[in-house]
């Protein structure tokens, strides 16, 4: 049987979200600010080990510019990204 080689940090993929912010030279805690979300939680979801809100994503998608993210959020939010009752 093969030995599995060991994975490293710098081995794993950087997660999508957190790669997008990166990309932009955005930092967590402004990126978290500016679309109203705890730092810790931007973090979490980043990560993969958190959730947000359609709202809070809406938002988010805003910030990092994902348009088309944007777009198919809009039906579920007013343009401030609240929800829509």
């Amino acid at each position: 049987m093969k030995a599995r080689p060991s994975v490293t940090p710098a081995m794993r993929p950087v997660p999508p979200l957190r790669a997008v912010r990166i990309a932009q030279g955005k930092g967590l805690r402004e990126v978290a600010r500016r679309a109203q979300i705890d730092a810790a939680q931007l973090s979490r979801v980043e990560r993969g080990r958190g959730t947000l809100s359609v709202e809070a994503l809406a938002r988010l998608a805003r910030e990092l510019e994902l348009r088309e993210l944007s777009r198919l959020l809009a039906p579920y939010t007013d343009t401030d990204g609240e929800a829509r009752r």
